[in-house]
């Protein structure tokens, strides 16, 4: 049974993919709200999200 419940636990690498997992309604109004402020940084934002997902994942 304690195998079960140890399977079910998700880690989460960063906050904003716990946001995604447990608040999505609420990140997604953040994320059009920074969408709306300035289009050119929100793009260069994602971007570096990106690269810096890329670059854990290439480090595992």
């Amino acid at each position: 049974m304690e195998n079960d419940k140890e399977e079910l636990k998700k880690v989460y690498r960063s906050t904003k993919e716990f946001e995604m997992a447990i608040f999505p309604r609420f990140y997604a109004e953040r994320l059009e709200t920074k969408k709306n402020e300035d289009p050119r940084a929100f793009g260069a934002g994602l971007a570096e999200e990106l690269l810096e997902d890329i670059r854990q994942r290439l480090a595992r």
